[in-house]
């Protein structure tokens, strides 16, 4: 149908003006009329405007029953790194999978990703305190940052490799039983084991707590030289150091290590021969924190360096 205006002209040149007024076409009053650019329409012919459409997230595909985090199927922000961790052996079957994807912040390193499964498989800890990392198929060391997309396969010990030295700093508490696994060996007859332990006093003064300090990079270094010259000299089969870093209280462990080897002889003279070297040549200090507030650094053979607290 025409509208209005137009209609109306089309009577008014066809008819007379005196017939116009009965035929004025004029608008339903329920509809608005077009009068120019801008139209308005009736509430009950409007649309409904659109809904915003929620994005959808999917679960990563897994592989042999993988653990995985849910999430949408894009990459990670520059904030985080996705990590793919291949299990082996023992470890497999403590976690209870062969695959577990799952992502860490920026800038993590391969300790922190270790420290991480730690805590979510209790059941494993001791394979993986003393498994290695490889990433991306090349062994690494712990202090290593970890790449988006990496695959880190979690190595425990293998057949044949007896003799192998592992070494950890920690600022958590030591558990012997959680590291004697890495040196039990089918070749071993004997395991001796050391632990440095806080004393309550020194001499006349009475210790609140310790505090080690070390120089990480060549700590690591050192500990793993000293432990690979114990293996050859004592014919050792297995070999491992763990020194606790940062507030120690009373009691608490600051030093572990365990050796093993055929006879006792050896092990005795290995485990003794490790911690006298320790104390030479590993940049690892001690501050005593006395028990009235001071302190000092032990640096032996020379005047304390102290303070208060």
């Amino acid at each position: 149908m025409a509208d209005a205006p137009h209609a109306n002209a089309l009577v008014a040149r066809l008819l007379p003006s005196s017939d116009r007024s009965a035929l004025q076409v004029r608008a339903p009053p329920h509809y608005d009329v077009v009068q120019g650019p801008v139209a308005r329409v009736p509430s009950r012919f409007r649309a409904a405007p659109l809904r915003s459409q929620r994005p959808t997230f999917t679960t990563h595909a897994s592989r042999r029953g993988a653990m995985v985090e849910p999430g949408p199927q894009t990459t990670t922000s520059g904030q985080e790194v996705a990590v793919t961790c291949v299990l082996f052996a023992g470890v497999r079957d403590a976690v209870g999978t062969d695959r577990i994807e799952l992502t860490l912040p920026a800038g993590s390193t391969v300790r922190q990703l270790r420290e991480r499964l730690l805590r979510a498989y209790p059941r494993a800890a001791a394979l993986l305190r003393v498994s290695r990392l490889a990433v991306d198929a090349d062994f690494v060391d712990d202090d290593a940052e970890l790449r988006d997309g990496v695959e880190v396969a979690v190595i425990p010990p293998v057949s044949g490799g007896a003799g192998e030295t592992r070494v950890a700093l920690t600022e958590a508490p030591i558990d012997p039983a959680e590291w004697l696994a890495a040196v039990y060996t089918p070749a071993a007859g004997a395991v001796v084991t050391f632990l440095g332990t806080v004393r309550e006093f020194t001499g006349e003064r009475r210790t609140r707590e310790l505090e080690y300090e070390a120089y990480r990079e060549m700590t690591e270094r050192k500990l793993r030289e000293i432990g690979d010259a114990a293996r050859v000299r004592f014919g050792l089969t297995g070999v491992v150091i763990v020194h606790r870093l940062g507030l120690l209280k009373i009691g608490e462990i600051s030093v572990f290590i365990a050796v093993s080897s055929p006879h006792r002889a050896q092990a005795f003279d290995g485990c003794r021969f490790i911690i006298e070297a320790i104390k030479k040549d590993v940049p690892i200090w001690k501050k005593e924190i006395w028990a009235d507030g001071s302190y000092e650094w032990v640096h032996p053979g020379m005047e304390s360096s102290g303070g208060t607290t």
